[in-house]
């Protein structure tokens, strides 16, 4: 059992952040499982050809056979919302000692010993710190960008949630539904996690939470620290990868509102931004732009802002009017 103590300014500065660098590593451990993850099967194959064409040996010795990762990969995002660029860069930036300590960590406990892609490399440190960045990087642009607006959609949505979930409920009840793994009491929040032992004061410096399309359950660094975080699954994981055509809109409901506002309130029962919109519709993303104003200011929708995109998602109140249920 691994038990983080949170004190009042601790708990007052916990907070949820969203990176694309831990999710480019985490998808991974999809590749090494994919019979664990059916969700993520239609991603696994539009990207098979891609991921075929990378260094797919040096990608795949980063997860060991039990999935774990060496820590370095996964730095603790820095704020709420951070791009690529920013993450691979500070990836590059560990000292090529740690890179190679944390490689031997990861493995530490396996059945098997270190790849020799990796083995090998360890003996240069600093050109496998480098090449390590490079594929991981070759991997984003090939395999993940494609699929971000996505993806960064079901993520910021589950962060909405989860807001106004710790605002309406307080921290027990946002962490004991975060996951089955995961309890909460007098300040103590537990993680039962095979293998995983520990204590971890969090003294005015809160815990990051960052869900994950990929985990399967709530996980940790291997290292334990004031630094750490925690990852534990998005809920709608597998509505990432569904490409479904734009709705018709009830007859009733495009009588109230329009057919574009109908439409584009029944479009909303995922995150999406305007240009996601208006490719969809094939409309311009001005036109777009002003009928999500008209629903905004009606509270009929959200929007939520990660780095330079806007996400737009149906309420509570808008899904009651379109008649089907809320995001989850």
């Amino acid at each position: 059992m691994l038990e983080y103590h949170l004190d009042v300014d601790a708990l007052a500065t916990t907070s949820f952040a969203c990176s694309p660098l831990v999710e480019t590593v985490l998808s991974l451990r999809a590749r090494r499982a994919p019979d664990l993850v059916p969700e993520h099967k239609p991603f696994l194959a539009r990207t098979a050809a891609a991921f075929a064409r990378l260094d797919t040996e040096l990608l795949m010795a980063l997860i060991t056979p039990e999935r774990r990762l060496p820590d370095y990969l996964t730095p603790r995002p820095p704020g709420p919302s951070v791009s690529f660029a920013d993450g691979i860069a500070a990836l590059r930036a560990v000292a090529p000692e740690a890179v190679a300590e944390h490689i031997r960590i990861a493995y530490a406990h396996e059945a098997t010993k270190i790849p020799p892609v990796l083995a090998d490399g360890l003996a240069d440190p600093a050109q496998l710190a480098a090449r390590i960045a490079a594929v991981l990087e070759d991997y984003w642009h090939a395999c993940i960008e494609p699929h971000w607006p996505g993806m960064a959609s079901v993520l910021v949505a589950e962060i909405s949630y989860r807001a106004r979930q710790l605002a309406d409920g307080g921290a027990r009840e946002l962490f004991t539904d975060l996951d089955r793994r995961l309890s909460w009491d007098s300040g103590v929040l537990s993680l039962d996690l095979l293998g995983t032992t520990g204590r971890v004061l969090l003294q005015g410096t809160g815990l990051t939470l960052v869900p994950s399309l990929f985990a399967r359950g709530a996980i940790c660094m291997i290292t334990h620290g004031p630094d750490d975080f925690l990852v534990y699954p998005a809920r709608g994981r597998g509505s990432a990868w569904a490409q479904p055509p734009p709705p018709e809109p009830a007859a009733a409901l495009a009588g109230l509102l329009g057919p574009a506002r109908a439409r584009l309130l029944e479009m909303l029962d995922r995150p999406a931004s305007t240009t996601e919109l208006a490719r969809a519709l094939n409309v311009t993303p001005s036109a777009v732009s002003q009928h999500l104003a008209a629903l905004h200011a009606a509270r009929l929708v959200s929007r939520s802002r990660l780095g330079r995109s806007v996400l737009y998602l149906r309420t509570a109140l808008g899904s009651d009017l379109a008649g089907e249920p809320a995001f989850r």
